[in-house]
């Protein structure tokens, strides 16, 4: 089955994106790691427990701003159409789809009888056995479609896998995936990664320990004073420009999220007419954007 994935074919970082941006796809969101930090429940270090504010009985304040946050990532990618699964996808997908003004689609799985022609998967469930099928209409998964996954849990992807090949299979493009909270033990993130996928976390789960919850902290944020190499991005936008994502690359500015922005935007939409010297770039937070030979974060 071939893959489109926002004419990538390999994973990010095999294709020169610096590490400080494809970090920055998961820095942690503090209010969601926060939360998570003092509130999770741990079972037998193996489950965690974190519906009582995500996905059984929702914080709605909180809901909101996780939409925002994950929209904010994803909307360099261009998305136009986020997909996730029934049910516990479909409120942080709507609220993301939201923020970013798409459409939202889910995947049905309960009693799963949709408009034909249809598309559908099995998904082995580890937790509760057996398999559950995922079934879209064609008519709401159009090939022309860029489509950005989001679900509340990364655990071994075995659902995000599935939704990744009914993208293929409509002949949509998958530009990119995003979760709420990823059991990083669980391993889901390296078959997306192996499709050239990127993947978005706000929240990281190291490991279950001695009944808590071991957040990885720190990891996607841009190291203050690093210098990096951007190779064969498109031509600069013009000082003050408006991103697609709706952010000003202006100063002064937030460093942290324009880093993130500019260099994911520009860097995932490289194209092969470029070479390494015109996508030198510097940019500060006192200056804008402008030629300089790297990437500075000041």
């Amino acid at each position: 089955m071939m893959f489109q994935m926002a004419q990538m074919d390999q994973p990010p970082e095999a294709m020169g994106l610096p590490d400080e941006a494809f970090q920055a796809l998961n820095a942690p969101f503090e209010p969601l790691a926060r939360r998570i930090a003092a509130e999770a429940t741990v079972i037998d270090d193996r489950i965690l427990r974190i519906d009582h504010f995500l996905n059984h009985r929702i914080d709605t304040a909180l809901m909101r701003a996780i939409g925002a946050a994950l929209a904010r990532r994803l909307a360099p990618l261009r998305p136009d159409l986020v997909l996730t699964a029934e049910a516990s996808g479909i409120a942080p997908a709507l609220v993301t789809a939201l923020a970013l003004d798409v459409p939202m689609v889910y995947a049905k799985k309960y009693a799963p009888e949709v408009e034909a022609p249809a598309l559908s998967r099995l998904v082995p469930s580890p937790t509760r056995g057996g398999q559950t099928r995922l079934v879209i209409s064609v008519r709401y998964l159009p090939p022309a479609a860029r489509v950005a996954l989001v679900d509340d849990f990364l655990a071994n992807g075995r659902t995000a896998l599935a939704l990744a090949e009914l993208v293929a299979e409509a002949g949509a493009t998958l530009v990119a995936a995003g979760f709420v909270v990823e059991k990083c033990f669980q391993g889901g993130r390296a078959p997306l990664e192996g499709l050239g996928v990127p993947v978005a976390a706000l929240a990281q789960i190291e490991r279950l320990e001695a009944g808590r919850v071991v957040l990885r902290r720190g990891r996607g944020e841009a190291r203050r004073g690093s210098v990096f190499a951007l190779s064969m991005l498109p031509p600069p936008p013009p000082d003050d420009a408006t991103l697609d994502c709706g952010l000003e690359i202006a100063a002064p500015c937030n460093w942290k999220l324009t880093v993130f922005e500019y260099i994911i935007r520009y860097s995932l939409r490289r194209r092969a007419s470029h070479s390494i010297a015109e996508g030198l770039w510097s940019l500060n937070t006192s200056s804008g954007i402008g030629r300089a030979g790297g990437l500075r974060i000041p």
